[in-house]
């Protein structure tokens, strides 16, 4: 990040019209501020939770934006779950995100996913 100017910076535009006031520079903490005030809530599901529409509705209700899916572990693991959690998912949250358990082999891994 660029910092800001200094008030003894000066400005080509400023000069020509000295009638209007400057508007502030933003300072990078401030800006930082803003950003970080739209947090996202998500929750992480695998075979050991739940996946009705009702599980994932309670879940929204306590602040929940979206879902996680665990779908693959390592080359032999798939989530029996992962088809109802990510339809039922999508249809409380609107977004779902998936994801693969990686154990350190990777193109078989990845061949597997």
């Amino acid at each position: 990040m660029t910092p800001a100017p200094s008030e003894t910076d000066t400005d080509s535009s400023a000069s020509e019209n000295t009638n209007k006031p400057q508007k502030p520079f933003l300072k990078p903490v401030q800006l930082q501020k803003r950003v970080m005030l739209m947090p996202k809530l998500g929750i992480d599901v695998s075979s050991y939770q739940g996946s009705s529409v009702s599980y994932f509705h309670n879940f929204k209700k306590l602040g929940a934006d979206f879902a996680v899916v665990k779908l693959t572990e390592g080359t032999n693991y798939l989530n029996p779950k992962a088809s109802a959690q990510v339809t039922n998912s999508l249809k409380v949250f609107g977004s779902v995100s998936v994801y693969h358990f990686f154990h350190g082999a990777g193109t078989a891994e990845a061949k597997y996913f």
